[in-house]
């Protein structure tokens, strides 16, 4: 119960700060459809801006203008600079091309992401890496993307292993930008007698061009799942088959922390998987975060530091 009160928590702040009045937009490259960080976002004749998170998303507060809208600026090495003048409080997706007469320009967006985590209650040792594929790949077969992997144990008996690959978005759907990713989990734990694996697919819904309004992106998805016991081969009865994934991401308020947020509830065959993470960009090109990750008896709370490489 206190997991389903959370949940309808988390959806309920998402609501509230939806309300917010503010420029909001994600920032592509407009060959691969990449997000592109570390973009510079100004209000036109102002010193007011803000640079784009990892995954080109952006928010900030605008100064007042006489009319409903004010003309915002995009700046980033390699890339032409762009001026559009948006609405207030309709979020937009932006496009960058690269700039003709620069003949490098693999640094204005990242080629891997690697990280130390550590599980506050059962695997304190770990590690992750992103490579985003299409920085990598040769020229004619750069797509968007991206592999990403996670280890934890405590060297011993309990680990938790995850992998996932976000594929080249689906594109728009009407005035929904539709993202595509796959992913698995394998999960043995000790403590809690707990052994699970998971394969899920999930579909991500960009509602910012549908509404005027900053609404979150919403997760999609299902997969399968085994969850048997850890000291043993024998599954728990009814504890392996089909689920479905419902989630919500946002950038939390205030813009100037760039926090971003997500929540997501998989329903399993007589149980409830629940995870959650909050991430913030620090200095030096590093993102510390927090997760969650709880079903049945077994709650693992996991602390990250990461650092994107250009």
């Amino acid at each position: 119960m206190k997991h389903l009160l959370l949940f309808i928590f988390s959806l309920l702040c998402f609501s509230t700060l939806a309300q917010q009045a503010q420029v909001v937009g994600r920032v592509l490259d407009d060959k691969t459809g990449a997000g592109l960080p570390g973009v510079t976002i100004l209000q036109k004749g102002t010193t007011n801006g803000v640079s784009s998170n990892s995954d080109g998303s952006f928010a900030f507060t605008v100064l007042p203008e006489p009319e409903d809208s004010v003309s915002l600026v995009f700046y980033s090495i390699g890339y032409l600079t762009q001026e559009q003048r948006v609405a207030v409080s309709l979020p937009r997706v932006f496009r960058l091309a690269i700039n003709p007469h620069i003949i490098e320009c693999s640094f204005s967006s990242p080629k891997l992401a690697v990280g130390l985590t550590s599980g506050v209650r059962y695997t304190p040792v770990g590690g992750n890496l992103r490579l985003y594929g299409y920085r990598w790949l040769p020229r004619p077969f750069m797509v968007p993307v991206t592999v990403a992997a996670s280890y934890r144990t405590n060297l011993h008996r309990n680990y938790d292993f995850t992998t996932s690959l976000e594929l080249p978005a689906l594109g728009q759907l009407g005035p929904l930008y539709v993202g595509e990713s796959v992913g698995y989990q394998h999960v043995r734990n000790g403590p809690a007698n707990l052994s699970f694996h998971s394969y899920q697919a999930v579909l991500t819904f960009d509602l910012a061009r549908f509404i005027h309004s900053a609404l979150p992106t919403v997760v999609l998805g299902g997969g399968y799942a085994q969850l048997g016991a850890a000291s043993g081969t024998e599954m728990r009865p009814g504890a392996h088959g089909y689920g479905y994934t419902l989630g919500l991401q946002q950038q939390v308020l205030p813009s100037s922390l760039g926090l971003q947020a997500s929540v997501q509830a998989t329903r399993w065959p007589g149980y409830w998987q629940w995870q959650g993470r909050l991430a913030c960009p620090l200095p030096l090109n590093l993102q510390a975060g927090i997760e969650i990750n709880s079903l049945r008896t077994y709650t693992e709370v996991t602390l990250a530091l990461s650092r994107f490489f250009y």
